[in-house]
């Protein structure tokens, strides 16, 4: 089922959908402990530590060394991009996907 670190939402539209479909949240074998609390602290320090990682550059103008750091960024996004483009990739909604 749906475990998601960084959209704790993603968790509960698919639990919604669940049961639209006829079936119990105690049914699903995964029940996180610290849900929806645990994915959300997760996801701020990851933030936290993705800005923070060089924050004296920013500090002292070294822009330069802000572009390096946030370098693969723009790679990422880029490989993202192309794989969504050339794999013909889209999101499926909810209600079409088959929990069965």
């Amino acid at each position: 089922m749906c475990k998601s670190a960084v959209f704790p939402e993603a968790r509960s539209f698919m639990a919604e959908q669940f049961t639209k479909q006829g079936h119990s949240v105690d049914e699903l074998v995964y029940h996180a402990r610290w849900f929806p609390l645990g994915p959300i602290v997760a996801a701020v320090m990851g933030l936290v530590i993705v800005f923070g990682q060089d924050l004296q550059a920013v500090t002292s103008g070294q822009w330069y060394r802000l572009a390096i750091s946030y370098m693969s960024l723009p790679v990422f996004l880029g490989m993202f991009a192309y794989y969504k483009i050339r794999y013909r990739t889209h999101v499926i909604p909810l209600d079409q996907i088959k929990l069965k």
